[in-house]
C-alpha cells in the first residue's frame, strides 16, 4: 500500500506482532510465513475442544477455519461449511487509531481462543485396520482426526493406492495426459492414511459400478 501513512503501518506490524504472540502463547507453531513485506502473514495451527483450527495472521485481521465445523458451529458460530471464524481489526488509518485500540482487538483474540479452548496441536498415531474403517462410521473417524487422532491404516500402502488411481484418472475427453496423473497422484499421497483409504475404496466400487456387465450365458 503506497499510501499508508507511517502510523498506519505501525499500528498494522502492532497488530500483525501482537496477534502472532496470542497464538503462539496457546502452543501455536508457525509452518510457514509470507514473503511479502508489504502484506505479511504467519500460518499456524492449534487443537481446541472442537477440533483442529487452521490459524493466519495478518497485519489487520486473524483468519481461522476448525477442521470439522459441525463441531464448533454451536459454541462459535462459525461458517456451517467451511468452518471459518475470522477475528478482523479495522480503522488503522482512522484519525483516532492508536496502539491501545489494537490491543482491545487483541484482548478480544486471546478471548475467543481461551473460549475454545486453543492449545498445542499434538496429534497422535492410531493404528486402525481396514476391516474396522469398513464398518465404522467415517464421520465420526473424521472427527477423531481432527482431534488429534491420526490415523494409520494397517496393511495399507498409500503410494501404491495413489499410483493406482492416477494411472486410471481421465478428463472429461476420456484422455489421461501427463499434468492429469501428476496432479492427482500428489493429491492423493497428500492425504492422510484414512482419507486415501477410502478414496482407494469409492474408486474401486465406481469402477465395479461403471463396468460393463457381462452377458448372460
Amino acid at each position: 500500500m503506497a499510501d499508508m501513512t507511517k502510523k498506519e503501518r505501525a499500528l498494522r506490524d502492532h497488530y500483525h506482532k501482537g496477534a502472532r504472540e496470542v497464538v503462539e502463547s496457546f502452543g501455536g507453531t508457525m509452518y510457514r510465513q509470507g514473503s511479502d513485506p508489504d502484506s505479511p502473514s504467519a500460518h499456524y495451527r492449534l487443537m481446541t475442544e472442537y477440533g483442529r483450527l487452521d490459524v493466519h495472521v495478518y497485519d489487520n485481521w486473524t483468519a481461522t477455519a476448525f477442521d470439522r465445523p459441525r463441531l464448533a458451529l454451536a459454541a462459535t458460530g462459525c461458517n456451517p461449511y467451511t468452518g471459518k471464524w475470522n477475528h478482523h481489526c479495522s480503522g488503522f488509518g482512522n484519525k483516532d487509531a492508536s496502539k491501545a485500540r489494537v490491543d482491545q482487538y487483541l484482548d478480544l483474540l486471546r478471548y475467543n481462543f481461551e473460549k475454545v479452548g486453543a492449545r498445542k496441536w499434538e496429534p497422535v498415531s492410531v493404528e486402525i485396520t481396514p476391516e474396522e474403517i469398513d464398518a465404522s462410521n467415517l464421520e465420526r473417524l473424521r472427527d477423531r482426526q481432527a482431534c488429534g487422532e491420526i490415523f494409520t491404516v494397517v496393511g495399507f500402502d498409500k503410494q501404491a493406492a495413489a499410483e493406482e488411481i492416477s494411472s486410471q484418472v481421465t478428463d472429461h475427453a476420456g484422455e489421461r495426459p501427463d499434468w492429469l496423473v501428476r496432479s492427482n497422484l500428489i493429491h492423493h499421497l497428500n492425504m492422510s492414511d484414512l482419507e486415501a483409504y477410502v478414496s482407494l475404496r469409492e474408486w474401486r466400487a465406481q469402477l465395479a459400478q461403471e463396468a460393463p456387465s457381462a452377458p448372460a450365458p
